[in-house]
């Protein structure tokens, strides 16, 4: 529904901030990517506007979900994005944000793959 309003009108009402809560609303509507793609507005925040209250809404975010099966595949899917940040952001501090964040990703696959081999262990 954002996207109702101008993206620069957005900006434009950030940038009259005195405070960062703008930027955490704006971190916690915009998308923030598509498929595997980082979404152009949310670059744009993440470069010009890079502060804790916009990682927070990120991380929340990002970080934020549940599902049935094997979590694999949304690590792979947050890995992409993440990668894909890190080659489009010029903000050195968010790009080093999402470089950990692909090892957490990488550390949930490797855990995920120990616990479907004790389960394969125990009931196969």
């Amino acid at each position: 529904m954002y996207m109702l309003i101008p993206i620069d009108e957005w900006f434009l009402w950030l940038d009259k901030a005195t405070a960062n809560d703008r930027a955490y609303a704006l971190a916690m509507m915009f998308s923030y990517a598509s498929e595997s793609e980082a979404s152009p507005e949310m670059l744009r925040l993440l470069d010009g506007y890079w502060c804790d209250e916009v990682r927070d809404a990120l991380s929340c975010r990002f970080h934020s979900y549940s599902w049935t099966g094997t979590g694999i595949p949304l690590y792979k899917n947050r890995i992409a994005i993440c990668k894909d940040f890190v080659s489009r952001l010029t903000n050195l501090e968010a790009k080093e944000w999402f470089k950990k964040d692909i090892h957490h990703w990488e550390n949930e696959i490797e855990k995920e793959l120990l616990h479907n081999a004790h389960e394969k262990a125990i009931y196969d």
